[in-house]
């Protein structure tokens, strides 16, 4: 595994990089964890994120739909509105699997 430092942040490269984020989760008292994606990257990524990482076991999913359409201040507003509802406050962890719009929203 390769560790990068970039602008005070830890990027994690590598087949480990998983086990790594599942240490630094299991090391944290997050309120509730929320999984940010698209069917896509919930059809795909989410199956082994959730094999790898067992503190993301009972994580909260919100799903939107893959595409630029998404970026937009309505899906924001219904994401906030979810997060909200679930229960989110300061404490909570908000986790972006995806990059583009995910990122975007997640951000």
């Amino acid at each position: 595994m390769k560790t990068i430092s970039a602008n005070g942040y830890k990027v994690m490269i590598g087949g480990e990089a998983l086990a790594e984020l599942d240490g630094f989760l299991n090391k944290k008292k997050y309120s509730s964890i929320f999984i940010l994606g698209d069917e896509n990257t919930f059809r795909f990524c989410l199956p082994e994120l959730l094999y790898q990482c067992s503190a993301l076991h009972e994580a909260n999913l919100l799903e939107v739909e893959s595409g630029e359409q998404s970026k937009s201040l309505q899906v924001a507003t219904d994401l906030l509105k979810t997060l909200t509802e679930s229960g989110a406050d300061r404490k909570s962890l908000v986790l972006n699997l995806g990059g583009g719009v995910i990122g975007d929203l997640g951000g």
